[in-house]
């Protein structure tokens, strides 16, 4: 089984059709913006607080197509901020440290989780669009 992760770099919408040309995607994984480039990807995760707010309504639009929709868990009331508290799966990831001044926490795992994601569902090749 072909997935194809779709990340959200300057480069991805160039790239984006030459993966879909040159391989048989079977299923979809992107993140936070990476909903603007895939509107109805397999899985869709909301990783950062600003994409939980940026693309909301993408996540409710998505979730209506039947995209399976997962931000971290969180505590309730930061749920309820982030407007993701409607969830029905949260990701629990353990702690990575302290954020630097170039990364948030939270970026660390954006790419990783879309992999890890669709490795643990049976992707037996990963397409990466970044």
């Amino acid at each position: 089984m072909t997935w194809l992760f779709i990340g959200s770099s300057a480069s991805a919408p160039d790239y984006l059709p030459v993966a879909r040309k040159n391989h048989r995607i079977d299923r979809t994984v992107t993140c936070n913006s990476g909903i603007l480039l895939e509107p109805k990807p397999d899985v869709y995760f909301l990783i950062d607080a600003k994409a939980c707010v940026d693309h909301r309504e993408h996540a409710v639009q998505a979730a209506e197509r039947g995209v399976h929709c997962v931000p971290l868990l969180r505590k309730r009331d930061a749920l309820e901020q982030r407007c993701v508290d409607w969830f029905h799966e949260f990701l629990d990831l353990p702690e990575r440290g302290e954020p630097t001044a170039t990364t948030s926490r939270e970026f660390h795992y954006s790419g990783p989780t879309c992999m890890e994601s669709a490795l643990r569902n049976g992707a037996i090749t990963l397409v990466l669009v970044r």
